[in-house]
């Protein structure tokens, strides 16, 4: 029984080190994408450049784990993105 908890616990540990790789991935995403549209050169792209970032923390905000259902729906009551 001991045994099976260990590997219970190393099993949701694994799991957690995923969810965190998963989230900084979407991050690196996002300012990639922020980046893409700062080097574009369009006059607009200051907007548009904030545009993807709030798109995208309203998309990591939803996406947390154990997040308040109240904060995702705040987060994705706007326009979907």
């Amino acid at each position: 029984q001991l045994a099976r908890v260990g590997h219970d616990r190393a099993a949701i540990f694994l799991q957690s080190v995923n969810v965190i790789r998963n989230i900084n991935y979407l991050a690196l995403c996002i300012k990639t994408e922020v980046q893409r549209a700062a080097a574009s050169g369009v006059a607009a792209s200051r907007l548009q450049r904030r545009r993807i970032a709030e798109c995208g923390m309203q998309i990591l905000l939803a996406l947390l784990p154990y997040s308040d259902p109240q904060w995702r729906h705040e987060a994705l009551a706007g326009e979907d993105c």
